[in-house]
């Protein structure tokens, strides 16, 4: 639907008739007007098109209506395809929402799912209460989706899941209407108690912890003694996500540490910022760039090769790396800024650094290499952590307990 070609016809067209506006800033605003004016008929004629929601997994019974801002291969479209998966198990049918396409598309039409991608969606009342509508469920995915919400007739029975932390408060300042929907909607969910705690009125949200699929058949960790002890930061290469800090604390080990060590980076190896850390990383470090990994097979082996894992960010609402690498029993190393450091155990604590800390992140890489034997311990005690909060029937269990909240929400004053 919507399919980039006519996107790429819809955006010559306005361009040419923007080009006889005088004035370069009136043009800008006037292409961007006449493309979102474009974007609106052409949903609006597909809605048309589109009666009862149904898919190939479900073509009867309920449906449900699925929204995220994006549909790439990140933290929170991952999450509208686990929210998909487990609607389809239990007999609904699913139409997925997003103004931005990406990575999920083919994967969402493999399931048999209506998927829609436009511009204009969030943007107009009118589509948004016309698409919901067809919907008997709606599941609204993070806070920059919050128009969806502020247009939504109250009736409507809706999941909100807010997977912002840190960020929140400059979401609601740049758009109002999340301020109202968040103070209009009785219920909302988040991926931790760290991102629940941002909320303006934390006290009505509940948390739904995130899923990440579990792979069996992965052969046992390698012996870590005898040969350096390797660890990963996985993310794409932006400041928050605390490369740099990694440098500045293995700057602080001595050359016989650091010849004990191999620190694996590894995301899209491209922007400015990448290139930065090139340039402060010293050649004679034992620090590898490895590129983001895209075929899931062999991101699960090279995962399983790594002793530790490091998430060193300066926020981060939750984390799906740190549930991977529980899921994969291996032990991680936090900032206290991380959402899913509440999952690891209570023994864990001697991984879990202050944010923004070189001093401290370093000590943590010192208590790894000083406590090798116990490390192995630790990734199971990190693996039962996942089956406890984690695991996909614990995500089934609560996600299905999230919709029957919004399908048969309590009687009582705050509604």
């Amino acid at each position: 639907m919507n399919t980039l070609r006519y996107r790429r016809l819809k955006q010559t067209a306005a361009r040419v008739v923007a080009m006889f506006v005088p004035g370069l800033n009136r043009r800008h605003a006037v292409r961007k007007k006449i493309y979102l004016a474009l974007e609106y008929l052409s949903t609006w004629l597909t809605l048309q098109r589109v009666g009862k929601i149904t898919n190939s997994e479900a073509r009867s019974g309920p449906s449900a209506l699925v929204v995220a801002r994006e549909l790439n291969v990140t933290g929170a479209p991952m999450m509208l395809l686990s929210e998909i998966k487990v609607l389809l198990k239990n007999g609904y049918s699913v139409m997925a929402a997003a103004s931005l396409g990406g990575g999920l598309v083919a994967e969402l039409e493999k399931l048999g799912v209506v998927t829609l991608v436009s511009p204009a969606l969030g943007e107009f009342e009118t589509l948004v209460r016309r698409l919901s509508a067809k919907a008997d469920l709606v599941v609204v995915n993070s806070i920059v989706c919050g128009s969806w919400v502020d247009y939504l007739p109250p009736s409507v029975p809706l999941i909100w899941y807010i997977h912002e932390g840190a960020t929140l408060n400059e979401e609601i300042q740049a758009q109002p209407q999340v301020g109202r929907a968040l103070s209009r909607h009785p219920l909302v969910y988040t991926v931790t108690d760290h991102a629940r705690s941002f909320l303006p009125e934390k006290d009505k949200a509940r948390v739904l912890w995130p899923t990440v699929p579990d792979v069996p058949g992965l052969p046992p960790s390698s012996d870590n003694s005898g040969r350096p002890l390797r660890f990963a930061v996985v993310g794409s290469f932006v400041e928050y996500k605390g490369q740099a800090l990694v440098l500045e604390a293995l700057a602080q080990l001595s050359p016989e540490r650091l010849a004990e060590i191999e620190f694996y980076l590894i995301g899209l190896r491209k922007g400015p910022f990448f290139e930065k850390l090139r340039e402060l990383c010293p050649a004679e470090w034992p620090v590898f760039f490895v590129a983001e990994l895209a075929d899931q097979e062999a991101k699960w082996r090279t995962f399983n090769d790594f002793d530790v894992f490091c998430v060193p960010s300066w926020h981060e609402s939750c984390s799906l790396v740190t549930l991977e690498a529980c899921m994969l029993g291996k032990p991680v190393i936090v900032s206290d800024q991380v959402g899913a450091k509440d999952m690891l155990p209570g023994g864990q604590s001697d991984l879990i650094f202050a944010v923004g800390d070189p001093v401290d992140l370093a000590r943590c890489l010192k208590w790894c290499l000083d406590h090798r034997g116990r490390l192995p311990a630790m990734g199971l005690e990190a693996r039962r952590a996942y089956e406890e909060k984690a695991s996909w029937d614990q995500f089934e269990r609560g996600f299905m307990a999230a919709v029957e909240s919004a399908l048969n929400p309590p009687n009582n004053e705050e509604q």
